[in-house]
């Protein structure tokens, strides 16, 4: 086992330092994670833009690896496993967590990042193995996944519904799969980016359109008559939340899937008289050995999200660049090991 290890630094706003680190060890009940693939996530991206730490820190909560050490005490698990970790962190005994709502602990956090390094210690309790069938390549789409299942899990979507669904980005891109799969009859995507449009159609949307070239909401409601039955929000802009609150039926749902750093204002009387009942969602609950099933049965496409997959000394430049201009039209894998 070697000693240091290569790992991503953020240091600053938009400054990132490959440096080397110790390689930790295992505690009582922990793992060490050979770090094979881990993927840059919306959150990675806020924080790689606006640096809301205190010290340097190591990003990356989406990693599937190969476990290369056992801690005490860790007897259903071996070396040499290929795991997906869930990073969400609960406390297991609070209100929520009594009830199975563990998206909702309030001691929930990604403490599980520092992905973007050679290797990372994690609770066994927390790693979930990788079925056979499944690539790393696939598998790295385990997180991102049981958030769209929880998304449209949660939702109020029935078989033959009309969805649609704002921002075309991985989570969009991926709760688009999930709602084909869960029967929607017909499927509304809005996107600004024309790549990730591109990368809308070929996954199955009915229609995809473009803000500022076309007319969203007179289109949609043109094509549904009434209105979508239920819509889910995965852009996280002010622009998407007043459009989706137009496009959506009298009595339809709008499902909050992205998040925004900046206050969003609602028209609260238009919405009341409309009747849309609106629900807020937030990473997932029990979703992950349903993510790898999935991706396992390709009941989702995980070669159409993936845009590439980078080495770790270009993390920055081709990686949260892309992704801060939308030029990326899918999710990038960060791999730590590759050297070109």
């Amino acid at each position: 086992m070697p000693s240091q290890m290569q790992a991503a630094f953020l240091e600053g706003p938009e400054r990132i330092t490959i440096a080397e680190a110790p390689v930790p060890r295992p505690g009582p009940g922990e793992v060490l994670l050979r770090v094979a693939l881990c993927g840059i996530c919306g959150t990675d991206v806020h924080a790689y833009r606006l640096f809301p730490h205190r010290k340097p820190v190591v990003m990356g909560h989406e990693m599937v690896g190969e476990i290369a050490e056992l801690g005490e005490g860790v007897e259903d698990l071996k070396v040499g496993d290929r795991v997906a970790l869930n990073p969400l962190l609960r406390c297991g005994s609070c209100f929520w967590c009594r009830r199975g709502q563990w998206d909702l602990c309030p001691s929930t956090l990604r403490g599980s990042a520092g992905g973007f390094a050679q290797f990372r210690v994690a609770e066994a309790v927390y790693l979930h193995r990788i079925p056979p069938t499944l690539q790393f390549t696939e598998a790295a789409l385990t997180e991102p996944v049981a958030v769209a299942l929880h998304a449209v899990g949660n939702s109020g979507l029935r078989l033959g519904d009309r969805a649609v669904i704002y921002g075309a980005g991985a989570i969009g891109l991926l709760t688009l799969g999930v709602v084909k799969e869960a029967g929607a009859n017909e499927i509304y995507a809005v996107e600004v980016s024309p790549l990730r449009a591109q990368v809308a159609r070929t996954l199955g949307a009915d229609r995809v359109l473009i803000p500022g070239q076309d007319e969203v909401v007179s289109e949609i409601k043109k094509q549904t008559g009434v209105g979508a039955d239920v819509v889910f929000e995965c852009a996280g802009a002010a622009g998407a939340v007043e459009s989706a609150g137009k496009v959506v039926r009298r009595g339809g749902e709008i499902v909050f899937v992205g998040s925004s750093l900046e206050p969003v204002p609602v028209p609260l009387r238009a919405w009341l008289v409309k009747g849309i009942r609106c629900r807020f969602v937030i990473n997932y609950g029990d979703e992950f050995p349903q993510a790898l099933e999935w991706l396992g049965r390709k009941r989702v496409s995980s070669e159409k999200v993936i845009s590439g997959v980078i080495p770790l000394k270009r993390i920055a430049t081709d990686g949260f660049q892309p992704l801060m201009a939308a030029e990326a039209p899918g999710k990038i894998l960060v791999d730590p090991w590759m050297e070109r």
